[in-house]
């Protein structure tokens, strides 16, 4: 009678786990209803071995991802730096998708009349001001400025094209700016595609601002 309503129990778990949504849950119900299956197959008048291997399998599955989950969940304390930086451009990252993204960044300064960019470069990096003003010139004439949280060459880098204009420090203070390559940075996207939307939303709301003039 014990054994039933253990397997009452695993059966329950599973109608709950098809019924909820968070993916923290399913794994919860699902290793608890593994779990009570085992001594129901154990203490069959015949142990059904079989079955117990293969859900004793399941078990150590899913008791696996629920480790990496929590861990994954756990909450995340961003630097001064990152959280300035959440604010000024990835307010629709999360702290942990944030994290991911800027320790794949070298973090770098440039001194007043720096080209970061010249007209003609392939651009093999993508750039984000973190503090400090650039110019954008065009045949030696400024005609973009740009500031903190706003990318450099991002259209280039997204079409694979070269750079169209100097981008140059400019003012009394030098730049501070993160540098990502492209290979780690595409090959992290293709890895976390839903974060790549995001970024690629990122950036052009970063190209509307500075052909709208915000």
């Amino acid at each position: 009678m014990t054994v039933l309503i253990i397997y009452t129990i695993a059966n329950l778990c599973y109608c709950a786990g098809y019924a909820v949504r968070d993916i923290l849950w399913l794994r919860i119900l699902l290793l608890v209803a593994g779990l009570c299956e085992i001594p129901y197959f154990l203490f069959q008048s015949e142990p059904l071995i079989n079955a117990v291997g293969w859900t004793s399998l399941f078990v150590l599955i899913n008791g696996v991802n629920l480790v990496l989950l929590v861990r994954e969940r756990r909450p995340v304390d961003l630097s001064e730096e990152l959280q300035r930086l959440r604010i000024l451009v990835f307010r629709s990252l999360t702290p942990r998708e944030l994290l991911r993204l800027s320790d794949l960044a070298t973090w770098k300064e440039a001194e007043p009349g720096t080209k970061l960019v010249g007209d003609g470069d392939m651009l093999n990096h993508l750039i984000l001001i973190y503090t400090g003003r650039c110019d954008v010139l065009q045949n030696g004439e400024a005609v973009a400025q740009l500031r903190d949280g706003q990318f450099v060459g991002e259209m280039s880098y997204v079409r694979r094209g070269v750079a169209q204009g100097d981008v140059v420090v400019v003012g009394d203070a030098p730049v501070r700016y993160l540098e990502w390559e492209r290979e780690p940075l595409d090959k992290f996207l293709q890895k976390y595609p839903d974060l790549a939307s995001v970024m690629f939303v990122i950036l052009g709301t970063d190209l509307a601002d500075k052909l709208t003039g915000n």
